[in-house]
């Protein structure tokens, strides 16, 4: 069994060298990742009484206080040397808050420890997760989506030329990533995996920050129509507001950037375009849709197979049609890369929403693609008109 486990590690470590990323995170999608095994032979009360109710604040700062049951002759090591601000931790440091250590076996050592980690960008803690375990090479054993907000995982990691079996929980809380790790010598995990399980089902964060991750910018066109946006993107506003229909951009910083040096026809790096028609025009959903279709092909695209509908996305409520569809797409100036056109329709009382983004694909550059659907996802639910009965007289 320990062989397996090290040609595991073996043959992950040669995908991350010989392929970019992206190539990663395909291998890690296309194959399935067992549910997380929460099957144990000890009895809770046999747990408890094995073990003591670790409930804390670190540096004082009620974002961080958790609780966890750990075992009793575990040892807390000192608090880590982080900056601290007002009483609290900072929330641009990213860092280790909280370590436990077990008497030592041999020359290893199980561990249970925190890190506060910074979010600058919208992510759910699947996307945040994902990235993390592939960067950094785990092998990845079990997984569990509790929430948007939590994950529950099991991995191995070599470190120091020695095995450790680790299960974990991912939380966001607030502006942070919270990551708890009980970490255990993979020669000592079969003894030790019913206390490391039962560990990680107690852990919690005992006064969640409800904070957002982000906060956010309102944008109002005349008095017809509002959405929301996070304040880390920029909009351009139409040079030219028309009460009937108006073509509004949002683009990422990268594609900012990207837009001020080299121009419109390379932005495809995290650009969201929304269009507002009203009913009252006379032109049909689908004629508005087919119209929009060929406005992006007429700049140079090439529109190729449909990879999903989305489920998982929120539509106002005064929304009766709502969609979102995700295209491949090739960009005939960029035949290098790939990319992926997500384009949506929302259809009230009174107008038609519009929308399409441009992004790097999922399999190219992951982050970046996480980052732009949860921002298009927060966008969406956010398009709300402000007369539903107003009509261009």
């Amino acid at each position: 069994m320990r062989h397996a486990y090290f040609l595991k590690i073996l043959l992950l470590f040669l995908l991350v060298a010989v392929y970019p990323f992206g190539h990663v995170y395909a291998q890690y999608r296309s194959n399935k990742i067992a549910p997380l095994d929460m099957l144990v032979s000890m009895s809770e009360e046999d747990f408890y009484a094995n073990t003591r109710l670790v409930e804390e604040v670190p540096f004082g700062d009620q974002s961080l206080s958790y609780k966890v049951r750990l075992p009793g002759d575990w040892q807390r090591t000192a608090e880590s040397s982080l900056n601290v601000e007002n009483g609290g931790l900072n929330n641009r440091l990213l860092g280790q808050i909280v370590e436990f250590i077990s008497p030592p076996k041999l020359d290893v050592r199980s561990r249970f420890t925190i890190q506060a980690l910074e979010l600058d960008t919208l992510t759910t803690a699947e996307n945040w997760f994902m990235n993390y375990t592939l960067a950094n090479g785990f092998v990845m054993e079990g997984f569990e989506v509790v929430s948007d907000e939590r994950v529950e995982a099991q991995y191995v990691r070599v470190k120091n030329g020695d095995s450790y079996v680790i299960r974990a929980v991912a939380r966001i809380n607030g502006p942070r990533m919270i990551l708890a790790e009980y970490a255990v010598p993979y020669k000592y995990w079969q003894e030790e995996r019913d206390t490391q399980v039962w560990s990680m089902i107690t852990f919690y964060m005992t006064d969640p920050d409800d904070r957002p991750i982000e906060e956010k910018k309102r944008y109002q066109f005349l008095d017809i129509a509002e959405f929301y946006y996070p304040e880390s993107w920029y909009l351009q506003e139409p040079e030219v507001k028309r009460a009937d229909r108006v073509d509004i951009r949002i683009l990422n910083n990268r594609a900012y950037l990207l837009d001020s040096v080299q121009g419109n026809d390379v932005l495809m790096d995290g650009v969201i375009n929304i269009y507002l028609v009203s009913r009252d025009f006379g032109n049909s959903l689908s004629f508005e849709i087919e119209r929009k279709k060929q406005q992006i092909l007429k700049n140079g695209f090439v529109l190729g197979d449909l990879i999903e509908r989305l489920d998982d996305v929120s539509f106002p409520l005064e929304a009766d049609i709502g969609m979102v569809d995700v295209y491949r797409v090739k960009n005939k100036k960029r035949l290098s890369l790939d990319y992926e056109l997500w384009m949506g329709v929302i259809r009230t009382d009174s107008h038609y929403w519009i929308f399409h983004m441009f992004s790097p694909s999922r399999q190219d550059d992951f982050p970046l693609w996480a980052r732009n659907k949860e921002t298009l996802k927060e966008i969406i639910p956010t398009f709300k008109i402000l007369d539903a009965q107003a009509r261009i007289q």
